[in-house]
């Protein structure tokens, strides 16, 4: 099925094995939905397979995505939905697009990455740049102060 980039409201997405994968509001149905995306490298039409569906009310406000390609492993930022506090870490299984608790973490964390050796990192609201520790979920620390 073609997508237009209109269609759908994309919360956030990762690049992963050649696909871009994506939590997006469906607006016909008003769901949660886990795509995996692919592009046809000649018309540059766009297509999408729904992996998952889920709950808008019950799924976390998503904020952004990581893939730790030293472990094939797939992370996400959310927080609470209409509500104040701070974010949590999940996985996400690529497969389906179940996303599973790993912790909360101390800060408000807005966007997240992974370096090529699996290290994970947040930019908080205030624009700070953190290390997150897998071990320690509470506990990051500010990479630019460290540095």
């Amino acid at each position: 099925q073609a997508l237009a980039v209109s269609d759908n409201c994309i919360y956030a997405a990762e690049f992963y094995d050649g696909k871009m994968f994506a939590y997006l509001m469906n607006e016909q149905t008003s769901r949660i939905e886990f795509v995996e995306h692919t592009i046809d490298t000649y018309t540059f039409e766009c297509y999408n397979k729904v992996l998952g569906s889920f709950d808008f009310t019950e799924f976390p406000d998503l904020r952004d995505m990581a893939i730790d390609y030293s472990e094939a492993a797939m992370y996400a930022i959310a927080g609470v939905r209409n509500g104040d506090g701070n974010t949590s870490l999940y996985t996400v299984d690529t497969t389906n697009g179940n996303m599973y608790l790993l912790g909360e973490m101390e800060h408000t964390f807005v966007a997240l990455t992974c370096s090529t050796d699996g290290i994970l990192y947040g930019v908080d609201l205030e624009g700070k740049f953190y290390e997150i520790e897998n071990e320690y979920l509470n506990v990051a620390y500010d990479v630019l102060k460290a540095l």
